[in-house]
């Protein structure tokens, strides 16, 4: 997952009875995990953590299950002169900014 960038997944349950109850402990801040196994926030914090997700069925049976999530930085966006001088308040599309990362890689290589 990328750090300050939305994130949601859901746990997978499989056997038990339900309804079920999810929780997890050691999630990076800004990541909380609901009731039902949704896991969702914007992770503040890069870094690996070791996360446990816990799910107890209706008859109490307790299973877990510790699982590894990798936070990282955001790639660093260079902005050139040209992008400065010319289009300061141009709103950038991704296919534009891809764009010119590519043609930045093509020019250095």
């Amino acid at each position: 997952m990328i750090q300050f960038s939305p994130y949601q997944s859901s746990v997978g349950i499989l056997g038990g009875t339900a309804p079920y109850t999810v929780t997890a402990t050691g999630l990076p801040p800004g990541m909380s995990i609901d009731t039902n196994g949704l896991l969702q926030g914007i992770a503040r914090t890069n870094g690996l953590y070791t996360v446990t997700v816990t799910v107890v069925d209706a008859n109490g049976l307790t299973f877990s299950r510790v699982l590894q999530l990798n936070v990282v930085a955001p790639l660093p966006l260079r902005v050139t002169p040209a992008m400065e001088a010319g289009l300061a308040n141009h709103v950038w599309s991704i296919e534009e900014v891809v764009g010119l990362l590519d043609r930045s890689r093509a020019v250095a290589a």
